[in-house]
């Protein structure tokens, strides 16, 4: 029997619903990649038209946050609760060292606490902190739940791209995923299905999303961006190699949503001698011929929520 999950995003404008369905010889189908517009309407209105209109209630699903909805913190590795069998670090040493981390209160935060691998020598183990709003969570939980839908996790961007990139380019490879965001852009490490290395980095990528991009723009400012962004990758694919002792890098990944999106990994690719990749969803899908660069961005990270597995982070 076909196992079947749904992942939603939901943004300011638009709501993404993607259905998978994973038969049991595991062969993946994407049965829905819906996309709709708020446009001031009520989302929790535009999400259960659209559940209801697909005959999904009782459906379970996976719900994506968005970049700038939460914050990944680096700490040393926290002792774990002696109390309890699993990996988890006590709660009240969790609690008080992210509450020196947050720019609001511990009470108002949603946690999750993710180990590294084990660093080379006697240099100290390190491990995730990523934190959002409770309330936020809640206000997006609730639109689902309202649904119809059954919510079973949470997911970020860096998980949906992992589980994406596993299914549809293979789950052999070690990863460097770049997320290119108008704010801080974030990179990520991936071995298989473990989270070997997150990072946020500023790399003046703002200009890049402007509406209108002209050939000036491109002419004045592609080269000192592309020099930026190589020299991050750089930056990490030397850490996570000689620093913390893992695997050679098989691929990096470019995520994101830039009308200069080409031209950059045009660049890119003649400077680095690693395949470089940009979101290909639209090889896998057959898209609505209207579907653009921002529909394809949006229904990667809806498809990778999609394709989490339970059991694992």
């Amino acid at each position: 029997m076909a196992q079947e999950n749904i992942g939603i995003l939901i943004t300011d404008e638009k709501i993404l619903l993607s259905q998978v369905s994973l038969s049991e010889k595991n062969e993946l189908t994407v049965k829905y990649c819906e996309q709709r517009s708020v446009a001031g309407d009520n989302p929790k209105d535009v999400m259960k038209a659209v559940v209801q209109e697909l005959q999904l209630e009782g459906e379970p699903c996976v719900l994506c946050l968005n970049p700038e909805e939460y914050e990944v913190f680096l700490i040393p590795e926290l002792e774990k609760d002696a109390k309890k069998k699993d990996s988890n670090p006590d709660k009240a040493k969790l609690r008080s060292t992210v509450a020196q981390l947050l720019e609001y209160t511990i009470e108002e935060a949603s946690i999750d606490y993710i180990p590294l691998p084990k660093p080379l020598g006697d240099q100290s183990p390190m491990a995730y902190i990523v934190a959002a709003r409770e309330s936020l969570i809640q206000r997006k939980l609730d639109i689902v739940q309202e649904s119809g839908l059954v919510p079973w996790a949470v997911d970020i961007p860096e998980m949906a791209m992992r589980n994406l990139y596993q299914r549809f380019r293979g789950a052999d490879k070690n990863r460097l995923i770049v997320h290119l965001l108008p704010g801080q852009s974030k990179i990520v490490k991936v071995q298989s299905d473990t989270i070997e290395m997150m990072r946020n980095c500023d790399m003046n990528t703002a200009w890049i999303f402007q509406d209108e991009i002209t050939p000036e723009m491109i002419a004045s400012g592609l080269t000192s961006l592309v020099t930026t962004i190589a020299g991050e990758i750089e930056r990490s694919v030397n850490y996570s190699e000689t620093m913390l002792g893992q695997a050679h890098v098989d691929e990096i990944v470019i995520v994101s949503n830039s009308h200069a999106m080409d031209q950059v990994l045009t660049e890119l690719k003649s400077r680095s001698p690693i395949v470089i990749n940009a979101v290909s969803i639209e090889e896998h899908l057959k898209m609505a011929s209207a579907a653009n660069r921002a529909h394809l961005y949006r229904a990667a990270f809806s498809i990778g929520a999609a394709l989490r597995e339970r059991g694992k982070a």
